[in-house]
């Protein structure tokens, strides 16, 4: 396996192995982040802190030898850089791990790419995001 793909959201993380050109789904949890967030803090209480980082070392013991690259969207948009890299630490194998927290519009963006060429439809269509907090409308390009 050449590496991991890890969708880390407000209410799931969902893993995906990729190696010899090929994706396959390897590990899903419901962790529902939400519920843990302190607002005026900007962090996870201790329970949510916990659940995040044992995930987290599920999803390495899935890589040996590989990469673990992290797309974080959602609740993590509302964390400190320092806080997330604290949260990591304890879970990192120095190298192994990327994170990258992306914005709402970029989320969007790869949803749409994810779906092109899979949807046969006549006409363009417009995709909904149900995400954790709020659904989003994407207006979407994918043609005939």
């Amino acid at each position: 396996m050449d590496r991991v793909l890890v969708d880390l959201g407000s209410s799931t993380v969902k893993a995906y192995s990729f190696g010899n050109r090929k994706l396959s789904s390897a590990f899903s949890k419901s962790l529902h982040l939400k519920r843990y967030f302190d607002e005026k803090d900007r962090k996870f209480n201790e329970v949510g802190e916990s659940e995040l980082k044992d995930s987290i070392k599920q999803i390495i013991s899935l890589a040996p030898g590989g990469e673990v690259v992290i797309y974080a969207t959602g609740i993590f948009r509302e964390l400190s850089r320092d806080y997330i890299e604290t949260l990591l630490d304890l879970a990192r194998v120095p190298g192994k791990v990327v994170l990258r927290v992306i914005s709402q519009e970029e989320e969007n963006e790869l949803l749409e790419l994810a779906l092109i060429g899979r949807a046969k439809l006549p006409k363009p269509v417009a995709l909904v995001n149900i995400a954790a907090d709020r659904p989003r409308l994407l207006l979407s390009r994918i043609k005939k």
